[in-house]
């Protein structure tokens, strides 16, 4: 598990480093004070392939269309992941237990890289005689380095990392779905053939009494998951019967697949009525516990804060409050155990 986690140079952070993280970390802080920011570093630094960088930036809504073979279209890729825009300074995010660092990532134009050349062209569009490729090197405990360097071949980026990485399970469930009805379908269809899916029905049955059960159907050609409800003739798709049963299935769905990982959940409570929430948590954090993994949360919600309190309570060694710094603050981040973090809800001491 993780307990440390160090930043610099990434976004919004200028140098931060976080201590006592615990099996589920609740994260507040006003907008703009760096929570998705967080949870992106989590995501890349868990990743292996520098493709996770352009995925991050369409889970944001930014499409990445045909890149040109030009300096500054490459490096535009890149540059709004560099704190104040600072690419001179190379990208750092480590994360670290009792036993030291776990695993590490560091983003930068490597100055003794090769250069990328385009001969024999005279087009101001593949101008592309300045580029340095930015390099992505992980490090693992008792592991050997991964480096990849990302090369421009227009239309396309490339990159080939030498060989695989330490497994590290990750998922990012942002707060509109990011990944496809496919690709959930997927990775459900994966815990059903090694028959892990009950305990997730079950779950989401006892949770929502009307839903009676799931599977997998393809329409329009696609695969997709559906839910067989009560009173309805037919089923259908999980995401129509319900926001929140959709969201519910796709953090429990990540939490059952990514066993001894870490999800990451933005917002978490997006989509659930308040007053589902306290059972809401109860069932995350049993789900975490069974399968141990460890959970990042973000929140704005006064109610989300009193249901995940509650837990909290009942549960203070697995529980921590995390707060980031406003906007433009030197401060550090704060991390507070549970018991704390229950105790000044119960005060009503305004901690968002």
């Amino acid at each position: 598990m993780i307990e440390e986690m160090h930043i610099r140079n990434f976004k919004c952070f200028a140098e931060q480093s976080l201590s006592g993280l615990k099996r589920v970390n609740v994260i507040v802080g006003p907008n703009g004070s760096g929570k998705s920011a967080l949870l992106e570093a989590l995501f890349l630094v868990a990743g292996s392939n520098p493709g996770e960088a352009i995925r991050i930036k369409r889970i944001r809504g930014l499409e990445i269309g045909t890149v040109r073979l030009t300096k500054l279209d490459y490096e535009a890729l890149w540059r709004d992941m560099f704190h104040s825009f600072d690419q001179e300074q190379a990208i750092e995010i480590s994360l670290g237990n009792q036993n030291g660092m776990v695993r590490s990532l560091r983003m930068a134009y490597e100055k003794n890289s090769v250069v990328v050349m385009l001969l024999g062209s005279h087009s101001k569009e593949y101008d592309a005689t300045a580029i340095t490729p930015i390099t992505f090197e992980w490090r693992f405990l008792g592991g050997d380095p991964i480096k990849v360097a990302v090369e421009l071949r227009p239309p396309e980026l490339i990159f080939n990392p030498p060989g695989p990485p330490p497994q590290f399970p990750m998922s990012f469930i942002d707060i509109t779905p990011a990944s496809s009805s496919e690709e959930i379908a997927s990775i459900f269809s994966e815990c059903s053939k090694r028959g892990q899916e009950s305990v997730i029905i079950n779950a989401l049955k006892d949770e929502y009494p009307f839903l009676k059960g799931l599977s997998i159907e393809i329409t329009g050609g696609t695969s997709t998951i559906f839910a067989s409800v009560e009173n309805l003739p037919e089923k259908i798709p999980i995401s129509h019967v319900s926001s929140g049963i959709g969201r519910l299935f796709t953090i429990l769905l990540a939490i059952r697949s990514r066993e001894n990982g870490i999800v990451a959940i933005d917002e978490i409570e997006n989509g659930f009525y308040y007053d589902r929430m306290p059972s809401i948590w109860s069932l995350i954090h049993r789900f975490a516990v069974q399968y141990d993994v460890q959970i990042f949360a973000s929140t704005h919600s006064w109610e989300c804060l009193q249901a995940a309190a509650a837990c909290a309570e009942q549960n203070p060694a697995d529980f921590a409050l995390v707060q980031t710094p406003r906007l433009g603050s030197e401060y550090p981040f704060a991390v507070h155990p549970g018991d704390m973090f229950a105790l000044a809800m119960e005060q009503r001491v305004e901690i968002r």
